[in-house]
């Protein structure tokens, strides 16, 4: 329970600065693919789809960044 709420405390924290700058976006999102923290997780967060949620704000980023 406890890494659940600690990685997504983490990963909302890293959100206003992945939309901002999506370089940033990126490395969060590959990131996410390579390591794959979810299998480590239980909980709340489990069911979370963090990787798609990554991927969104990637392309969010991409377009405001431009």
């Amino acid at each position: 329970m406890i890494r659940s709420l600690i990685f997504a405390a983490l990963f909302l924290a890293t959100l206003p600065v992945a939309v901002r700058y999506a370089h940033v976006a990126t490395m969060l999102w590959v990131w996410l693919a390579m390591v794959a923290p979810v299998q480590y997780i239980h909980g709340f967060a489990n069911s979370i789809p963090f990787n798609k949620l990554a991927v969104a704000i990637a392309f969010l980023a991409l377009v405001v960044d431009r």
